[in-house]
């Protein structure tokens, strides 16, 4: 709601923090909702490790188009960038903010 504004002002910012908080307790649809937030940077820093972390998260659990928002951010990224945003969803728990 926060994000388009439905029903109350729209404020990125706090969508992000709720995209996040749910996406931490392991919320799948949120999961790709944060990353597209993060690669954007809307509402929080550009962040394309973070991004990609988080698509990743939700292509491993079957969230339509997770899978081809992670490769095309792909083709943006470092190899460093991607390996470390690898290491990042490996390590990733429900409710664990790794970053």
């Amino acid at each position: 709601m926060y994000r388009d504004g439905s029903g109350v002002t729209q404020n990125v910012a706090i969508a992000a923090k709720w995209f996040k908080s749910a996406a931490n307790l392991g919320r799948a649809e949120s999961q790709l909702d944060i990353g597209e937030l993060y690669e954007a940077g809307r509402g929080i820093a550009q962040d394309y490790v973070q991004a990609h972390m988080w698509y990743n998260l939700a292509a491993a659990a079957g969230v339509p188009g997770a899978e081809a928002r992670r490769n095309e951010l792909a083709t943006k990224m470092t190899p460093e960038q991607l390996s470390e945003a690898q290491k990042f969803a490996s390590q990733w728990r429900p409710n664990n903010d790794i970053k």
